[in-house]
């Protein structure tokens, strides 16, 4: 066989591997650009909200704030509040006071805001009914529809201990 052709040969074959590489690494990258696109990215606030008049009732509370950063709608299904390194939990499923007084489950869209509001009160109370007083962190979370859990930076409260009556 010519030298020639057999250089010729070893090079298209080269050209063609080449071709079938970077059409595979092409896909690949596709096929995760895809996939980021299509999963959700939740970002939440939660802080503390001094009194406030929420449609003539003065609100005295924790917020949430659930903001879709991605490009697909997600369904929240659960609004809470975690404490002690997680290990307690109060959950809200049904209808809970937020703007326009939506309940859960909620739809909420690409570029929507959601805002779940707890009563300082009742949270102070549900937390010193697990015997704890003085200060603790607490973190505010949210369980999506495909049951995935998002949280918030912790936040630093102080609970006062209950008084007997």
């Amino acid at each position: 066989m010519d030298l020639g052709a057999l250089v010729n040969k070893n090079l298209i074959s080269l050209i063609a591997l080449g071709i079938a590489l970077g059409g595979l690494a092409l896909s690949i990258y596709n096929t995760i650009i895809q996939r980021k696109e299509r999963q959700p990215i939740i970002s939440l606030e939660f802080f503390y909200l001094d009194v406030i008049e929420i449609e003539n009732y003065p609100f005295d509370g924790y917020v949430i704030l659930t903001k879709n950063l991605g490009k697909v709608a997600i369904i929240i299904d659960t609004a809470g509040i975690k404490w002690d390194n997680d290990k307690y939990e109060i959950n809200y499923y049904g209808s809970i006071i937020t703007d326009e007084y939506q309940s859960f489950p909620y739809k909420l869209e690409p570029g929507s805001t959601h805002r779940t509001e707890f009563g300082r009160s009742e949270i102070q109370r549900e937390i010193s009914k697990s015997s704890f007083s003085g200060p603790i962190e607490i973190k505010g979370l949210i369980k999506d529809g495909e049951g995935r859990y998002y949280f918030s930076p912790s936040l630093e409260i102080t609970i006062q201990p209950d008084t007997p009556k």
